[in-house]
């Protein structure tokens, strides 16, 4: 989204090249963490969105965000699907 919307950023590698020690200082004790000023906000879904709002690429009309936030949510299921986590 940062790359979409020409929004400078800092990609923090420290924090998970530093995993499990850091796990702590994020949100819910998992990534992806975005911070932002003193804004710390964990869940792909709502950091996804927040890049797109600062970009300037998320609807502001209700309806067209509700159609929007639907197929971010479809995105992350066949996401997960693709990619489930095996926890043996």
């Amino acid at each position: 989204m940062m790359h979409a919307g020409n929004v400078s950023f800092d990609l923090d590698e420290a924090t998970a090249n530093a995993w499990p020690q850091s796990k702590e200082d994020t949100p819910f004790g998992q990534l992806p963490v975005l911070k932002h000023g003193s804004l710390i906000i964990g869940q792909g879904g709502a950091i996804n969105r927040y890049c797109a709002r600062l970009a300037g690429l998320y609807p502001s009309d209700i309806t067209a965000a509700a159609v929007c936030d639907m197929y971010i949510e479809e995105m992350m299921d066949i996401y997960e699907a693709l990619f489930k986590v095996s926890c043996v």
